[in-house]
């Protein structure tokens, strides 16, 4: 079977995009082929990553700034790169039977022959932050151009459906619609005022349905476990690390600097050779016990204090 891991960087991001594929080497004993798509990556570094091993495919943005921020909500701040992963979803990408996409803000811990060997359409973790499609939209205090585009969001999909993080997933590419390129690119202009994190809703609504969840511990969410739970660093692990939040691994302050930059200085990504490493059980059930204390301080308590008011004035 022939597989691809693949994540997505600019020239600036030359160690980040580094530093996953070494870590999915080592850690995850990846033996497929690696990728890096770039909208900018310069001579030097696409010269030191073929050199490497690894596949650097470069594309044009799929939406420019111009386009992509006139047609998101005032306050978004992500930029248009993270569309360049709607071209796994071209024909181009078809000669893999596999492929494993890994956000570039990533350290993976642990093994990852699983994904490959899910024989499903499309595979990803829950979202935990927002764990409904709906959560991903804007709903409230909407102008008429955004209630123009709910109305047919509402009409064409159901909103109450769970909803993955988008910055892990595996796919099938010859089970994915042939038209799946143009459907996320059209998201943008039909759904994009309402989009909260571009460009995971639109992932989420092209396999709307019809997805397969994944255990946490492929995208265990260092933001909550380290900012909402303050889950003790050591005992933290999983087979995939995702530092969704502003505190990044490169960054010196994050607990996890040390590895990412320990990952990072390995030499020559062809020549690392590991069957992978088995992540801790007990520290994945402590980080998904964790996790799961979140989602019931958060959710279930909001929803009882609306019952309590509720019931509080129809006593008053």
């Amino acid at each position: 079977m022939k597989t691809l891991l693949v994540t997505i960087a600019n020239n600036a991001y030359y160690n980040q995009a580094r530093q996953v594929l070494v870590s999915a080497k080592i850690n995850g004993g990846w033996k497929g082929d690696l990728m890096v798509i770039s909208d900018d990556m310069d001579k030097e570094n696409t010269r030191s990553f073929e050199k490497e091993g690894v596949l650097v495919n470069h594309k044009p943005l799929v939406h420019n700034e111009e386009e992509w921020f006139s047609h998101l909500p005032k306050d978004t701040h992500l930029p248009p790169i993270m569309t360049l992963k709607y071209y796994l979803f071209t024909k181009e990408f078809q000669e893999w039977d596999r492929i494993v996409y890994l956000d570039s803000d990533i350290i993976v811990r642990g093994k990852l022959d699983k994904l490959i060997q899910i024989d499903r359409q499309f595979s990803a973790v829950r979202n935990t932050n927002m764990p409904k499609l709906h959560h991903h939209f804007l709903n409230s205090n909407l102008d008429q151009k955004q209630k123009k585009q709910y109305d047919k969001l509402e009409k064409g999909f159901d909103l109450t459906q769970s909803a993955f993080n988008a910055g892990v997933f595996t796919f099938k590419p010859s089970l994915m619609p042939t038209d799946s390129f143009r459907f996320l690119r059209n998201c943008l202009f039909q759904y994009g005022l309402l989009a909260r994190f571009p460009e995971q809703p639109f992932t989420n609504l092209l396999v709307a349905n019809n997805w397969h969840q994944l255990p946490y511990s492929y995208n265990t969410n260092l933001f909550a476990s380290l900012s909402w739970l303050n889950l003790n660093p050591d005992l933290i692990d999983g087979h995939i690390l995702h530092f969704n939040g502003n505190n990044k691994p490169w960054h010196e302050n994050n607990p996890f600097h040390q590895e990412w930059q320990k990952n990072l200085s390995l030499p020559n990504i062809k020549n690392l050779n590991s069957s992978g490493r088995n992540p801790n059980r007990l520290k994945i059930l402590y980080c998904k016990l964790g996790q799961k204390w979140a989602k019931i301080r958060y959710f279930h308590w909001k929803r009882f204090k609306k019952w309590y008011v509720r019931k509080f004035r129809r006593q008053c």
